[in-house]
C-alpha cells in the first residue's frame, strides 16, 4: 500500500495525525468537518425548498391579508346597505325627501333631482337641489331630518339668506338611486 502513496504525502498524513493529538484543534477540526457535511448533505439540497417555501409563505400571507381588507369591506358594505332603502329610484328619494320637507313645516319653492356619473356599485349619486322658505326653527327642523334620517342622506351644500319674512335656503342634498331608474329620470 505504501508503493502508490508519494512520501511526502505520507509525511503530511503525519504531521495532520501529530497535530490533531492537540484537543483544541481537533474540535476545530471535527466541528469544520460537521459543518462541511452538514452544509453539503442538509443545507444546500434543501436551499432551494427552502426558498420555494419562504416565497409561498410570502405570497400566502399577502393573500390572508387581502382576504381580511376583502371581509372588512364587505362588513361595511353590508352595514352601508342597510342605510339604502331596497328599491331606491329617483321617484322614492323625491317623495321621501318632500315628505320631510312637509313634516319639517318649511315652504318649498323647488326641488330637482340631478343624476351624476359617480356610481356606487350598482348604485349611482343622485344631487337634489332643494329650494325653500322657512323660519329658523323650522330650517333648523328640516337639517336635522336630513342628518338624522335612517337612510343614507347627505347635505353637500347648504346656503341660506335672511329675508324680512323668513330664511330663504338653498341645499343640494346626495342619495344613491339606482342605476337604470336614475338614467330615466
Amino acid at each position: 500500500m505504501d508503493a502508490g502513496i508519494p512520501p511526502e504525502w505520507k509525511q503530511q498524513w503525519e504531521q495532520l495525525v501529530e497535530q490533531l493529538h492537540d484537543p483544541l484543534k481537533l474540535r476545530a477540526t471535527a466541528l469544520g468537518i460537521v459543518f462541511v457535511v452538514g452544509y453539503l448533505a442538509i443545507y444546500r439540497p434543501l436551499n432551494q425548498e427552502i426558498t420555494i417555501l419562504n416565497r409561498q409563505l410570502r405570497d400566502a400571507r399577502g393573500r390572508y391579508e387581502t382576504i381580511e381588507k376583502i371581509e372588512l369591506l364587505q362588513a361595511r358594505r353590508a352595514g352601508l346597505r342597510k342605510r339604502i332603502p331596497e328599491t331606491p329610484t329617483v321617484n322614492f328619494w323625491t317623495e321621501y325627501l318632500i315628505g320631510g320637507v312637509r313634516d319639517s313645516g318649511v315652504r318649498l319653492r323647488s326641488l330637482e333631482t340631478k343624476p351624476q356619473k359617480i356610481k356606487v356599485g350598482d348604485l349611482q349619486a343622485i344631487y337634489v337641489d332643494i329650494e325653500v322658505d322657512a323660519e329658523s326653527e323650522q330650517l333648523y327642523r328640516l337639517v336635522r331630518w336630513f342628518e338624522d334620517s335612517k337612510w343614507m342622506i347627505r347635505i353637500v351644500r347648504f346656503r341660506f339668506k335672511k329675508e324680512p319674512d323668513g330664511i330663504k335656503a338653498k341645499m343640494t342634498v346626495a342619495v344613491l338611486a339606482t342605476q337604470d331608474k336614475a338614467h330615466g329620470a
